[in-house]
């Protein structure tokens, strides 16, 4: 019975070494290696096969079309001089000239690359920027000449041939199509130029019911044109404030001009309101003088629109005597030149007294009064500022806006151009006193 017992107790034993002799038999059978760890799969977008395919050609040469709804990419070769259109995948690499990946959206019509192909099926493996190519970005300094095959870039001449790409916004143009107001990009390699990106063109203003401005002028930024039947005037694109002006009556229309477009203007209405007003220019010394008319103070940077009429103004600056008087408009283009005249401090002593003895009559007396601007050809008293000729350049405010149709009848909204006022102290007495120490004064005589 006790014999019974121990062997009970000794079957757990039995079978735990019998377990560990199975154990390491299998270590021993299997070399010696224990299990490995298992380790998870990379997550991710699988590699493409395209990756894995070996390309056996190359070209050297300039992208002339880009189609990302049929996958295609049209480069024409330097060598060959043809055009290959090429398949692409998402698993094709797309780099700049330092190894930077980009996308397919960032490949330009023009670009210089070098691309690696598969020549049975014309499949991009790889399209990189041309470590060689150079550019030249808002070029404005430039001409060209067809006949020579001549490109010149800021003082340097290069080489053209009929294989040159003109484009713009992903429309292809002739060289000729590009004139010298135009802003451009240009690449190349070498002397060579091979593409040529419009990236600010032109356009053109035809002017509609204009049968009554007939022989004024048109005013468009520094340049002046005469107004004719059926005129046709290239501009620049962008934004443009434009005055025209015949005998007395001036008026301003606002435009856009669009690239390689031709914009009509409606200028029928150009004088119905306001009638009979002219751009009057104040010509004013010192700088940062306040100019007031009819009590309203004016900025005088850009010529002021007046209606014809009589207008009282005022010039005032510290330190400088009160310019007081009426001017009359009945001219377009005119300009009044007022020159103030500094305070001198012993007379200004003696001002102050007898403003002290006149009292609110000295300054009754003083707004009826009439000054006259410095002038040494005219040293009368009572002369209203000088009249000059209309300039033949000049800067248009651009406080009465009319609206404009163009081509498609739309109304462009241009931006409206800022006007730098230097900001002034106003003074609140008709003439400012300079803080100087004062110079006793003997009294005088009571009569």
């Amino acid at each position: 019975m006790k014999a019974d017992i121990e062997l009970k107790k000794m079957i757990p034993l039995l079978l735990s070494v019998v377990l560990i002799v199975a154990v390491a038999l299998i270590i021993v059978f299997s070399g010696g290696e224990t299990p490995k760890k298992k380790v998870p799969k990379a997550t991710g977008t699988p590699t493409s096969t395209v990756d894995r395919v070996k390309h056996d050609s190359t070209c050297e040469g300039m992208i002339t079309r880009i189609d990302t709804q049929n996958l295609e990419i049209a480069i024409y070769d330097f060598k060959f001089e043809n055009t290959m259109v090429f398949s692409y995948t998402g698993g094709t690499h797309f780099t700049n000239k330092y190894g930077n990946a980009l996308s397919v959206n960032q490949l330009y019509m023009g670009m210089i690359v070098e691309a690696d192909y598969v020549i049975e099926d014309f499949k991009l493996v790889s399209l990189r920027e041309h470590n060689d190519a150079w550019e030249y970005k808002k070029l404005r300094n430039f001409s060209y000449n067809k006949a020579k095959n001549q490109f010149v870039i800021n003082g340097q001449d290069y080489r053209i041939t009929d294989d040159l790409l003109v484009v713009s916004t992903g429309t292809m143009y002739a060289l000729s199509d590009i004139i010298s107001t135009d802003v451009l990009t240009v690449r190349g390699i070498g002397n060579r130029v091979w593409s040529v990106e419009i990236t600010k063109g032109h356009g053109y203003l035809t002017l509609e019911g204009a049968d009554e401005l007939i022989g004024g002028v048109m005013y468009v930024n520094d340049k002046n044109h005469t107004i004719t039947e059926n005129m046709r005037v290239t501009l620049s694109e962008g934004n443009y404030t434009i005055t025209f002006s015949k005998g007395k009556l001036t008026g301003e229309k606002k435009v856009y001009i669009s690239r390689f477009n031709s914009t009509v203007l409606d200028v029928s209405d150009i004088f119905d309101a306001p009638k009979g007003s002219s751009q009057v220019e104040f010509k004013i010394t010192p700088e940062k003088a306040v100019l007031y008319i009819d009590g309203e103070q004016r900025s005088y940077g850009v010529p002021i629109i007046l209606e014809y009429g009589n207008y009282k103004i005022k010039v005032v600056k510290d330190g400088y005597n009160t310019y007081s008087g009426n001017i009359q408009v009945d001219d377009a283009g005119e300009v009044f030149t007022i020159n103030l005249t500094k305070i001198d401090l012993g007379e200004e002593d003696e001002k102050e007294d007898e403003d002290k003895e006149d009292g609110e009559e000295k300054e009754e007396d003083e707004e009826k009064t009439t000054k006259e601007p410095v002038d040494s050809t005219t040293p009368t008293s009572t002369v209203t500022p000088t009249q000059t000729p209309k300039p033949t350049k000049t800067s248009y405010p651009t406080n009465t806006p009319q609206p404009t149709k163009d081509a498609g009848g739309n109304v462009p909204t241009p931006d409206k151009p800022v006007v730098d006022v230097p900001s002034v102290d106003v003074p609140t007495v008709p003439k400012p006193v300079p803080t100087v120490p004062q110079i006793p004064v003997p009294n005088k005589p009571t009569v």
